[in-house]
């Protein structure tokens, strides 16, 4: 499987794998007991059925989760939520930091609800119960979901106070006026943490991670449009996406702070965040990505030197 380092669980911004075309969905209302929800951001060029599959959940469940009617569409930037499945059949790649990183849960909880043993080890096909507490902490941090109450064993609750699920229509952003950038600048100056592509145990990173001092500034690549600045996304914290000329985008991701707003006009070199540590990661970084609508790019081969 191809890890989202994570844009999507988009991510993000995230690089997962993708699958040819739409297979046909079965679904079964029995089996539809979600532990919890997660948020996901939809990014250039995503369809229902791509986020449904990379996320492991059926079409139908997805698109019940987050009340979508045909023909479907889908904004840049729409937050919509992912129901948590009770289990995960592993796939070949997987490994339990990125299978908990996946479902918004520590690995430490994972290992132990499974009662794994060290080394750890997970072959391709095995059954991982996942936590529901973890879910439901998720899904509770995220203002976009349902509001569920929390009540003691035993106490009753009105039926009336299920609020129906609305999902706000998003405006996309325009990129009119935009040409196509040609070559990126590098948003900051630092020591590559990791460079692109496939990683040693499965992984893949999407972008470059970038190390730099707390509080630097993180500067645009090229001349854009904010689609998306918040921090709905987990495993990437603050997280800005700007959108370019030619069908563009790049993310800049683990942010300190976020010194833009969605559909800002913004200008190559101009500050948009700051460097830090939010998200998944434990040392001031940035994680920055480059795509041709969904395909990741090798930032290495559009950016100038240093």
């Amino acid at each position: 499987m191809r890890r989202c380092v994570a844009l999507v669980a988009v991510v993000l911004l995230a690089g997962c794998s993708r699958s040819g075309g739409p297979a046909p969905v079965t679904h079964s209302g029995a089996q539809r007991l979600p532990r919890g929800e997660m948020m996901v951001t939809v990014l250039p060029g995503d369809t229902a059925w791509e986020i449904a599959q990379r996320n492991k959940v059926s079409l139908r469940d997805f698109l019940d989760a987050n009340a979508l009617l045909p023909p479907y569409g889908l904004n840049v930037g729409d937050r919509l939520k992912i129901p948590f499945p009770a289990t995960y059949k592993t796939m070949p790649g997987d490994d339990v930091r990125s299978v908990a990183r996946m479902f918004g849960v520590s690995a430490a909880e994972l290992v132990r609800f499974n009662d794994m043993k060290p080394p750890y080890a997970l072959p391709a096909g095995q059954v991982l119960r996942l936590p529901g507490k973890g879910h439901e902490r998720v899904a509770l941090q995220k203002p976009a979901a349902p509001v569920r109450s929390l009540v003691k064993s035993g106490a009753s609750v009105s039926p009336a106070a299920k609020p129906s699920p609305v999902r706000k229509p998003v405006q996309p952003v325009s990129t009119s006026g935009l040409s196509d950038p040609g070559r990126f600048s590098w948003p900051l100056q630092g020591k590559i943490l990791s460079g692109f592509g496939k990683k040693t145990g499965g992984g893949q990173n999407d972008g470059l991670n970038i190390g730099g001092a707390r509080g630097a500034p993180v500067r645009a690549a090229a001349d854009g449009v904010v689609a998306y600045a918040d921090d709905g996304i987990k495993s990437y914290g603050n997280l800005v996406l700007v959108r370019h000329g030619g069908g563009y985008t790049t993310a800049y991701a683990h942010l300190g702070k976020t010194l833009v707003k969605k559909g800002a006009r913004i200008a190559r070199g101009e500050s948009l965040g700051t460097v830090g540590s939010s998200g998944t990661v434990d040392t001031p970084q940035l994680h920055f990505e480059i795509r041709k609508g969904r395909e990741p790019l090798d930032p290495g081969k559009f950016l100038g030197k240093f």
